[in-house]
């Protein structure tokens, strides 16, 4: 998406309008948010797919996709510009990161609960197999008398 998104600045823009300060400004910020915005729909498949501590695991995994997209930003900036200095590529990693983060934590922990809850309702809702011989406990067996 982001190889798209600058072969087609560079196909469909002037060269000098591809150099102005304005547009690169804009591509740099499109870019950051992009890489942001990407690491939502990763956090959440992690976070419904892995059973215990889902959250944590999305967040992990939303920081792994946003090192990737650092390194493919920084790696497109070196590949049709000239080289970064070491600020402005940490100023990079910090805004995919942070920027990530913010878009991240709620959406995870919305959908770690609600797939823990689905995984509790379905595993109490299923009866034991006939003859199988292992024996589950039904939630009514948990509860106090009364």
């Amino acid at each position: 998406m982001y190889l798209a998104l600058r072969v087609g600045m560079r196909l469909g823009l002037s060269e000098a309008a591809r150099d102005a300060d304005e547009t690169k400004l804009w591509f740099y910020t499109a870019s950051i948010v992009l890489a942001a915005i990407m690491q939502v729909p990763v956090a959440a498949i992690v976070a419904v797919w892995v059973p215990r501590l889902g959250a944590v695991h999305g967040l992990f995994a939303a920081f792994v996709a946003g090192c990737v997209m650092t390194a493919g930003t920084l790696g497109s900036i070196l590949a049709f510009e000239e080289s970064t200095p070491f600020p402005v590529a940490w100023a990079i990693f910090a805004y995919i990161i942070s920027g990530g983060a913010i878009l991240v934590l709620p959406v995870v922990l919305v959908v770690a609960a609600v797939a823990a809850w689905l995984r509790d309702t379905r595993t109490l809702s299923v009866a034991p197999a006939q003859g199988s011989g292992v024996s589950r406990p039904t939630p009514a067996a948990h509860l106090p008398p009364g």
